[in-house]
């Protein structure tokens, strides 16, 4: 092989190693997240910036867990779906144990948020047995929305699940 053959062939993979650099994964054949915007940090690492869009759909969940105060105390799973409507109305529909008590619930009503950086905030209104409670939780997205990793903030509640899109 000639030379200039073998500097062709290196110049070639310097090219292509330099236009995967320079485009960066949104030209590959890999397709990001619907919904979300590719945006750049501080240091110009790029990332794809969340919305409620993002998490727009039904999603399955479970949470797991223990109540140890301010509340019916003992441990809780509950199974469900969850739903958000791409602007920041949410809902739920689920079956709950508590300490071994079975109850089907729907909610009331509810909200959510999220940030760019793919976290964000649920509240929602749930029927209980002395008028209606509010649940209220942190998440993150995660997989390009395709799943979430859910926390209870809610005073003694130590809870804590995930949600993957139906």
């Amino acid at each position: 092989m000639k030379a200039s053959s073998k500097i062709a062939g290196v110049l070639i993979g310097v090219s292509l190693v330099t236009a995967v650099t320079v485009l960066g994964p949104r030209h590959s054949s890999v397709v990001p997240a619907a919904n979300a915007t590719v945006h750049q940090d501080d240091d110009g690492f790029s990332f794809l910036a969340c919305s409620t869009e993002t998490v727009r759909g039904k999603y399955a969940y479970e949470v797991t867990g223990s109540i140890v105060s301010n509340g019916p105390i003992g441990l809780v799973a509950d199974v469900g779906v969850i739903s958000f409507d791409g602007v920041n109305g949410a809902s739920q529909a689920s079956t709950v144990s508590l300490n071994g008590t079975i109850l089907h619930r729907a909610s009331l009503g509810g909200s959510y948020t999220v940030n760019p950086d793919c976290t964000g905030h649920a509240s929602l209104t749930l029927p209980g047995p002395a008028g209606p409670i509010q649940s209220d939780s942190d998440f993150v997205i995660v997989n390009h929305g395709q799943e979430m990793r859910m926390i209870n903030t809610g005073a003694g509640r130590v809870l804590a699940g995930t949600a993957r899109r139906q």
